[in-house]
Parts: structure tokens; sequence; C-alpha cells
């Protein structure tokens, strides 16, 4: 954990391969599972917000300013701490 390479866009843990699992087009987006384990109680609405910031700061295209602002607000709340993703 101590060599462990942040994302400079969003603050994720990078893969051993210096990728982020954040950097994915919508179609593929980490938080499409969210809401199932969300309903199952194994993710937070707020552990939810993070996936959801960190993946718009790598997809700013399809964001308003004003949403990108809130999803850097949700990204810097967990710099550099791992959350939960699920799969679909």
């Amino acid at each position: 954990m101590l060599n462990m390479k942040i994302c400079e866009i969003c603050g994720s843990i990078l893969e051993e391969c210096g990728t982020c699992l954040f950097n994915v087009p919508e179609d593929k987006a980490p938080c499409l599972a969210d809401y199932e384990a969300m309903a199952r109680g194994e993710m937070s609405h707020a552990e939810h917000q993070i996936v959801v910031g960190r993946w718009a700061l790598h997809n700013t295209e399809l964001q308003s300013q004003k949403t990108l602002i809130k999803m850097r607000e949700f990204a810097d709340s967990a710099w550099g701490k791992k959350v939960k993703i699920f799969k679909m």
C-alpha cells in the first residue's frame, strides 16, 4: 500500500498496470450496478456518489460545469481511498 499510485484526475487508486478503473466510456461506467448493490445493503449512497464522481471526472464532455463541480467534491472526499465497485 505504501507504493500505491493515485489517479491525478479522480483520486482513485490505480491498478497495477497504471490504469484507472473509472476511465471508461458511459456504457461501462462502474456505477451501473450500484443501485442493485444499494438495494441489497452492500453499498451506501455516499459510496455511490464517490463512484459517480470519479467516473464523471474522466468523462467531462458528458457533464455540465455545475455537475462537474459537485462531482469534484464527491471525488475529493475520498481522494486516495479505495471504494467498492460492483459489476453488472
